[in-house]
């Protein structure tokens, strides 16, 4: 038998990549050609960023304004990773702001007033093209934290109040806290989606003001008509006070919003969804009410005043 002699390991072969190719962005059919704008959003789509793509006027042309009149790379070359694309638009630039005279073309010495000027139409272009795209800007996700935050702005309120990972939770409720406010289905909904807190109860409550000693009846000489302004005691009836009663929450729900940083964040969503005038209180259901507290164990009813109590709970 004739002995095997050793051979190196296999090594695999290297696998080639299929690099994109470039699009045919001058072509156009008898219904379409394509513009700054589309010519943006094909190579947007193939993950090419706006950095590698450099925008310049070329002047009146025989095609609207916008229109793409010049590529390169040509239709179908390869596009490496830190392949320059340059794209000539129609339309009037910055150069052609200035008098007739003053358009001139550098040499290979020093450049003219065209080639200084044309690199402005680059941004202003794509600043054109950000304004054009509209509600791609407000396109809220919970992954583009700029396209909430855009959004927030719109309301007046500040991204700065909010922590950012609510702030698509709240974006998407800004639109329709006018038709959510004011209402027990409309505050279920907000807390629910913001904090994930259930409402046990709203209850309204007998409230009373109190006067002024400079404001109770003074028979003959201050607040003395009967059945006008006259006061037996020294308050009157005021709006019903409104109790807010959240729950059941766990005791580490509960630490995190009425003892936390959480509770502002709590009263302001409360706050956009009641009226300026209304008075309100928060209370809490920790835990399972109904359950024997175990004491030495918080989670088991035995924080005094919180999950347990002497007698009926506050």
């Amino acid at each position: 038998m004739t002995p095997q002699t050793p051979f190196a390991a296999d090594v695999a072969a290297p696998v080639a990549v299929a690099l994109p190719l470039m699009l045919d962005l001058t072509s156009g059919t008898h219904a379409f050609r394509h513009t700054e704008d589309s010519a943006l959003a094909s190579l947007a789509a193939m993950g090419i960023s706006a950095a590698r793509i450099h925008l310049r006027r070329t002047g009146r042309e025989a095609v609207p304004e916008g229109t793409i009149v010049g590529q390169y790379p040509a239709a179908g070359e390869p596009l490496d990773v830190d392949t320059q694309i340059r794209l000539d638009v129609a339309g009037l630039g910055f150069t052609h702001a200035l008098p007739v005279g003053m358009w001139d073309s550098g040499g290979e010495v020093e450049p003219g007033t065209r080639e200084m000027l044309e690199g402005i139409d680059n941004p202003l272009l794509k600043l054109e093209h950000w304004a054009h795209e509209g509600a791609a800007l407000f396109r809220i996700s919970d992954a583009d934290k700029l396209a909430c935050e855009r959004w927030m702005a719109l309301f007046g309120v500040r991204s700065s109040d909010w922590p950012r990972d609510l702030w698509f939770r709240l974006a998407s409720l800004l639109a329709q806290l006018p038709a959510l406010a004011c209402s027990e289905e409309g505050m279920r909904l907000v807390l629910g989606v913001l904090f994930q807190i259930p409402i046990e109860s709203l209850t309204y409550q007998r409230s009373v003001a109190m006067l002024h000693s400079e404001k109770t009846t003074l028979l003959g000489a201050r607040a003395s008509r009967l059945g006008v302004d006259s006061v037996l005691g020294d308050a009157v009836e005021d709006l019903a006070h409104l109790r807010i009663t959240l729950g059941p929450v766990s005791l580490k729900t509960y630490e995190a919003f009425a003892e936390g940083d959480r509770g502002r964040l709590l009263r302001r969503a409360i706050d956009y969804l009641m009226p300026a005038f209304q008075d309100y209180e928060i209370a809490w259901t920790v835990e399972d009410a109904g359950r024997c507290p175990q004491l030495g164990v918080p989670e088991r009813n035995s924080r005094l005043g919180v999950n347990t109590h002497l007698g009926s709970a506050a």
